[in-house]
């Protein structure tokens, strides 16, 4: 993520932007950890409770976004 730039513009649009790049970022990363990886029931259990809170807060990010849009 591109954090400081997007502070360093004050745009807030920006702001948004990147956090939503970050977010789908991070979940695809899970995913691809998830399906190509040999883990633990537990482990495994983990992870998709971490992505789903994950999702939960992009989807959050982008209803703010859409409402500012």
């Amino acid at each position: 993520m591109d954090i400081k730039s997007a502070f360093a513009t004050n745009n807030e649009d920006a702001m948004l932007e990147e956090a939503i790049r970050g977010e789908k970022a991070s979940v695809e990363e899970y995913q691809d950890i998830i399906n190509e990886t040999e883990l633990p029931l537990s482990t495994k259990t983990i992870l998709e409770s971490q992505k789903h809170t994950i999702e939960s807060g992009l989807d959050k990010i982008k209803t703010v976004s859409d409402i500012r849009s």
